[in-house]
């Protein structure tokens, strides 16, 4: 039996020994009697989004369910699952920092079993990036063998049930408390991690980036239900029915006649009896009645607030509390090509500070899994960069730099070398000698402009070179179409 603990006494660091299987399996299950544990589906249609406002939800749980609730939470997610999911490498470098290709095989023979049954490592990311945007944290726990000698799977872990308590010392000790109930389990630090996104100083959970979007959802909500009733008092064309009172007076049978009460109930009942009648008519039914009711159709002058404006400011809001981009969240406004450009390298850098915890935890893994196959080799992980750039434009940026290069060593002011190192950032291959200065700038100059001077002598026949040549060709293809207008050229 654990020890009892006082309120603020810490937790007692004890020994924990790298054991076979999954710490963070659910437990507490009602069915745990059984030789299975029953896992239920979400409810979707049992989800009524108006009553969360007031629910006894956290707000981790809130999170959770909206992007099944919200069509703009929604979007939101999926942008950064799809985007954020932009290719995954890794590499495996040895003791010089070479790459490692026996050690990168290992890792090779062993992705295929990870995840299997639910999309294999791509899934995990994709788990992962919803965690870490809709939780504040990538957490993650390598499962091993019942022998301890191979690896079973690796599992992504909801960062929600996770609870950290100080040890003795004042170090962090992480503890799964499962959904169901039941004692919390001490988590293995040597094969198990928790990276927050974000986090403040000495608090390790991390900030969710989406957290913000729930007072705007409550608000959007309200407004949406609102709507929904005004649109369904005033949106609609209206029945006005009026009952000729002196009609009725009159028609009333004599004993009624001289009794105000009586008189005053017999007409309620016959305005009852006529509201009756027609609420009960179909859409398409036609109005049969006496002179005595008057079927008009209503009309309301009265002016509805700007809807679209204050939809618009939501909307806004919105996208900042999901940190998106209006493109991206179908709410499109105009912009200059700069600053779309400078918008979407912003939104890139917010991905990339999703995807960075998940190479780390990964990389910690799949070391992990190195270390018990016995191999020593250090593993790298990354994701493929997301285009921030056109690229034509990249491609003429690099045509611009190359030539600067090849213009600084031709005139002198560096060495071949240095130009190859400062465009590829490289020395020119082995064996590859360099060439004549002339014939690289000037294309079509003399090879004379060589010895003491050859750099600068080949920039100036160059210069001279591309300067004549334009020059040159003009009155060359004068004279082929009008050969009387240059008789001495002849």
């Amino acid at each position: 039996m654990a020890k009892k603990r006082f309120i603020g006494e810490p937790e007692e660091a004890t020994s924990r020994a790298i054991a076979p299987g999954r710490q963070t399996a659910p437990r507490g299950s009602l069915l745990s009697m059984l030789p299975y544990n029953y896992i239920p589906r979400r409810c979707y249609e049992s989800y009524d989004i108006t009553k969360f406002e007031n629910s006894y939800l956290r707000a981790s749980q809130l999170l959770a369910l909206l992007p099944d609730l919200s069509p703009d939470v929604g979007l939101a997610v999926w942008n950064i699952l799809r985007l954020g999911s932009s290719g995954f490498g890794y590499t495996v470098k040895d003791s010089t920092g070479q790459d490692d290709e026996k050690g990168k095989h290992i890792i090779d023979e062993l992705l295929p079993r990870i995840n299997a049954r639910y999309g294999g490592l791509d899934g995990l990311i994709v788990q992962w990036l919803l965690s870490g945007f809709l939780q504040g944290a990538v957490t993650g726990e390598v499962a091993l063998t019942e022998n301890l000698k191979d690896i079973d799977d690796f599992h992504a872990i909801d960062p929600q049930y996770i609870e950290c308590v100080l040890d003795a010392k004042g170090k962090v000790i992480d503890r799964f408390r499962p959904a169901r109930g039941g004692a919390p389990v001490v988590m293995n630090p040597e094969k198990f991690w928790y990276v927050p996104i974000d986090s403040y100083i000495d608090d390790p959970y991390g900030r969710p980036p989406a957290a913000p979007v729930l007072q705007e959802v409550w608000f959007d909500v309200a407004l949406i239900t609102d709507l929904r009733k005004v649109v369904h008092n005033q949106g609609w064309p209206r029945i006005d029915i009026k009952i000729l009172e002196e009609v009725l007076t009159n028609n009333a049978p004599a004993s009624v006649k001289n009794n105000e009460e009586k008189l005053a109930k017999w007409i309620n009942d016959r305005v009852t009896d006529v509201g009756t009648a027609y609420n009960a008519l179909h859409p398409d039914d036609s109005f049969i009645h006496t002179d005595s009711v008057e079927i008009n159709q209503a009309t309301d002058n009265t002016k509805m607030f700007d809807v679209s404006a204050l939809m618009r400011i939501i909307e806004r809001r919105m996208i900042k509390a999901l940190k998106q981009l209006p493109i991206l969240m179908a709410s499109n406004e105009g912009t200059t090509e700069t600053h779309g450009t400078v918008q979407w390298k912003i939104f890139v850098a917010g991905l990339r500070s999703l995807q960075d915890p998940i190479a780390f935890v990964l990389g910690r893994m799949l070391q992990l899994s190195l270390d018990v196959y016995g191999y020593q080799g250090r593993v790298e992980c990354w994701f493929e960069p997301i285009e921030t750039t056109d690229r034509k434009a990249d491609a003429e940026a690099e045509k611009v730099e190359i030539d600067n290069a090849i213009r600084k060593w031709a005139a002198g002011f560096q060495t071949w070398e240095e130009s190859s190192i400062e465009v590829t950032g490289s020395a020119p291959p082995e064996g590859v000698e360099e060439p004549d200065p002339a014939m690289v700038v000037g294309g079509s100059a003399s090879a004379s402009a060589t010895g003491v001077n050859a750099n600068a002598g080949a920039t100036r026949v160059a210069m001279s070179a591309q300067a004549i040549d334009p020059i040159t060709a003009r009155l060359d293809a004068e004279f082929d179409l009008y050969p009387d207008l240059y008789p001495d050229l002849d």
